[in-house]
């Protein structure tokens, strides 16, 4: 008769490592630790885990836990990181439990993350924040990252909050996304925001775009963001971005603005789109040698 024997070593190695994770006194071998179980990516190690990420004296343990746990996913890992980005002392563990929650992608790091970009000292963490909530992809988001693109001091945290509002592709993204066209500072900014209501789409969108093309004083000043708006509008289409998009074409004060509008009124359909790029080429030796 055949027997089967159980499989204890997996167990065995697990039990190991977790041991000399939680007890053993040199840092290196709890460190080694951390990165194998990890590796291994047991659910049944995140216990473990968690205990070395709350309460490890040392900040390298705490910040390999971390990365086991987004290596490993689950709603235990999740509320273990979301406890460290809110309290951990230390600015790298927190940065990395914020890397690890947008690793695993889990809506539940919603709330913890949203947090972290409202209210974390750190610039780099409110960064990184923004972008794990833009992985997340959850509307929940949008109310927090539009916070942040309105009222955040730093540039950097601004365009990734901006980022993040159109990967989510929320249509209640589109008032904040507009003022951040219309109003700020950072051209950065204003090109990521047209980026982004070009992905999103919709008239409220199409009317911001065509403002900060062709507006009669309302244009913006960057041609890179302008040249931005035309390829929006040309994703978009419709006959407001029609209009913006021929006006921009025919007078634009930038070669490489009127090229862009031209080429979007090709991806609409527009049948004058070519006569007028042939004839923009024509009145322009810039453009008429440049690459396609």
């Amino acid at each position: 008769m055949k027997t089967t024997i159980p499989e204890c070593a997996p167990y065995a190695e697990r039990r190991r490592l977790e041991a000399a994770l939680l007890l053993d006194t040199e840092t290196g071998v709890r460190r080694s630790a951390a990165v194998e179980l990890g590796r291994i990516g047991d659910a049944a190690a995140v216990p473990a885990l968690a205990t070395a990420l709350a309460g490890d004296a040392d900040t390298d343990i705490r910040q390999q836990a971390a990365d086991a746990l987004g290596c490993i996913g689950g709603p235990p890992a999740v509320a273990a990181l979301a406890t460290a980005l809110a309290g951990d002392a230390d600015t790298v563990v927190r940065w990395r439990a914020v890397v690890a929650l947008g690793r695993i992608g889990d809506a539940a790091a919603v709330a913890a993350l949203a947090a972290a970009l409202a209210g974390d000292a750190d610039t780099d963490i409110r960064q990184q924040a923004a972008e794990a909530l833009g992985r997340i992809g959850d509307a929940a988001a949008v109310a927090a990252l539009a916070a942040a693109l309105a009222g955040n001091a730093d540039t950097w945290v601004r365009r990734e909050a901006t980022k993040a509002l159109g990967r989510i592709g929320n249509p209640a993204a589109v008032a904040a996304l507009t003022t951040a066209l219309a109003r700020d500072a950072d051209a950065g900014v204003r090109r990521l925001a047209a980026e982004a209501l070009g992905c999103i789409g919709g008239p409220p969108a199409v009317a911001a775009l065509a403002t900060a093309l062709a507006g009669d004083t309302d244009a913006d000043a960057d041609a890179e963001v302008r040249r931005r708006v035309a390829v929006a509008l040309g994703r978009i289409g419709g006959p407001e971005a029609v209009t913006a998009l021929a006006l921009a074409a025919a007078g634009d004060a930038d070669t490489w603005v009127r090229r862009e509008a031209a080429d979007a009124l090709g991806i609409i359909g527009d049948a004058d789109a070519v006569v007028r790029r042939w004839a923009a080429e024509a009145l322009s030796p810039t453009l008429k040698d440049a690459p396609s």
